[in-house]
């Protein structure tokens, strides 16, 4: 039930996966699947991690190439998890190493490519870089990103005109009691 909550949650907040598909942008569209494949799986080896968190590992890992507003979206969803189910992670505190090791190896060139590699277009849209292009604090757009007018009126009306639907937020309306009702839920 858990599990079930937590996927309609991420797919209620990050539901671009049905405008980037239409698009013929594939790899975006699978990002919400390794998303919740992982939640899924990691829900499911609380009480037998073996093989169940590395298999989660493994999803969540791949949903970091997958898109980069998971770059955003992960690494809170993933410290949430840990302080929710801190104590079954400290009692099978084996399979979780052997889990974090895994997923770490998986992100270790990502992170090899974005601290040596060429420049990039992370630079451009990065949290971290905020302050610079916006004025705003990376706290500040971070939490603009969960906002109304981000998710429900503008969206990403940026530069980039080829993903942005005019008028509308990430969004629609008609999700928001879905999404507080999921939050209630949670």
């Amino acid at each position: 039930q858990a599990a079930g909550l937590l996927a309609a949650l991420v797919l209620a907040v990050e539901p671009w996966h049905v405008h980037y598909s239409r698009t013929g942008l594939g790899d975006i569209a699978a990002y919400p699947l390794f998303l919740t494949l992982g939640l899924f799986l990691f829900l499911r080896g609380r009480e037998r991690p073996i093989p169940w968190w590395p298999a989660a590992a493994a999803a969540s890992g791949v949903a970091f190439y997958t898109y980069r507003g998971g770059w955003v979206f992960l690494p809170p969803l993933l410290a949430l998890l840990a302080l929710l189910y801190g104590r079954d992670l400290l009692r099978h505190w084996r399979p979780a190493l052997l889990s974090a090791a895994l997923f770490a190896l998986l992100l270790a060139p990502l992170a090899r490519h974005l601290v040596t590699g060429p420049g990039d277009r992370s630079q451009q849209v990065a949290v971290l870089g905020s302050e610079e292009r916006h004025g705003r604090s990376p706290l500040e757009t971070y939490g603009a990103y969960f906002g109304p007018s981000f998710l429900f009126q503008e969206g990403d009306n940026g530069y980039l005109l080829r993903h942005f639907l005019p008028g509308q937020g990430q969004l629609y309306w008609l999700q928001a009691p879905f999404l507080l009702a999921g939050l209630a839920a949670l």
